[in-house]
């Protein structure tokens, strides 16, 4: 979830950056400096925040789980397992509060277990914006 989100962020802030800086021209004198600040904060905004780093990081460790998963019965031991599974665990991201509890909501009903959890209308909006599963 926290790959698709900051994935969509950054092509979002993109977009903007090419469309705001292509407006500039066009646009009079009170809206050029509106414009100009809002062209700055995005663009403070994407340095600051890499969010096409951490969509990266996020995707890549999703796919070292999936791996872990799949192939999860080829491991002898126990032992091994959890040592692989820690070994993943010190590469991920520090997820995002807003994204803990509707991955936890998504995870239970992808695996078929019911659940107790209430999202808030925060929560339910990062889910969709995230493309997690439908929510209630």
């Amino acid at each position: 979830m926290l790959g698709v989100i900051t994935d969509k962020i950054n092509w979002t802030s993109s977009f903007l950056l090419i469309l705001l800086g292509s407006t500039i021209a066009i646009i009079g004198d009170y809206y050029t400096v509106f414009a100009g600040l809002l062209i700055t904060a995005i663009a403070t905004m994407k340095i600051m925040f890499s969010f096409e780093v951490t969509s990266e990081r996020a995707n890549k460790q999703s796919a070292r789980y999936l791996m872990l998963y799949n192939t999860s019965h080829l491991i002898i031991s126990d032992e091994e397992l959890l040592n692989r599974l820690v070994n993943i665990q010190e590469d991920d991201n520090r997820p995002w509060a807003s994204l803990a509890y509707p991955a936890m909501l998504q995870a239970s009903q992808v695996l078929g277990r019911p659940t107790d959890i209430q999202l808030t209308w925060y929560e339910k909006l990062m889910a969709f914006l995230a493309d997690s599963v439908p929510v209630r």
